[in-house]
């Protein structure tokens, strides 16, 4: 599903942010990425969507080799995956339907089957009850139950969080986190970077751990 191998990126000066990635995370795994600030997580995660491209090595993902995808391909990749942020980026003026609904409108599906998809994730994310608030209203654990089902609603092959406990409490915080794991065991692979040791603690799970760029520690459970 995904597939780093001998990773590097550089920036024009030719000083390295990634140097020798190799790894591979297989369909329904759940893997925390982690390591200091400025270790290359956010780097790395980009990688997987195609928002960057690496300078040497191969990285695959779903079977699309990323490094020689023609940019006209990259919307379609995308499609293939859910993306998580720390700062939500919903628009805060627009409903909770709204928001989740967005990744759908290039589908044309009739209202009925859209609105139907909708509720039953909103459902399954227990916030059906504010599906048309608007998110401005929200607190931080709810915009980020949003976004979740905002990245999910497409039913994608692979979900990427970056640091989407970093601006919720303790409690939203392992909800999220208990969330994603349950994601991953229903067959989507998550990679969800964090740097919070007691959410690792509470729900084990694959480490992959960065430092400086280098890929330090794969405990591959």
């Amino acid at each position: 599903m995904i597939r780093f191998q001998d990773v590097s990126l550089s920036f024009i000066k030719g000083e390295n942010i990634l140097t020798d990635i190799t790894f591979q995370a297989q369909r329904g795994s759940f893997t925390y990425i982690s390591g200091r600030s400025g270790a290359g997580k956010t780097t790395l995660l980009r990688l997987i969507y195609a928002d960057l491209k690496p300078s040497g090595g191969i990285v695959n993902i779903a079977g699309n080799d990323i490094t020689g995808m023609s940019p006209r391909l990259v919307p379609f990749l995308r499609r293939q995956i859910g993306i998580v942020f720390q700062d939500f980026k919903l628009i805060e003026d627009s409903t909770v339907y709204e928001n989740v609904k967005l990744p759908l409108d290039i589908f044309r599906l009739s209202r009925p089957v859209m609105d139907e998809k909708i509720d039953a994730l909103l459902h399954r994310l227990g916030i059906i009850n504010i599906k048309f608030a608007t998110v401005r209203t929200l607190s931080g654990g709810e915009k980020q139950r949003v976004a979740i089902a905002r990245a999910l609603i497409n039913e994608p092959f692979i979900i990427i969080a970056d640091e989407p406990t970093g601006n919720v409490d303790v409690e939203n915080a392992y909800a999220i986190t208990e969330l994603l794991h349950n994601v991953a065991k229903n067959g989507t692979t998550v990679l969800m970077a964090t740097h919070d040791l007691l959410l690792k603690k509470m729900f084990p799970a694959r480490e992959i751990s960065l430092d400086r760029g280098k890929l330090v520690l794969d405990t591959k459970i």
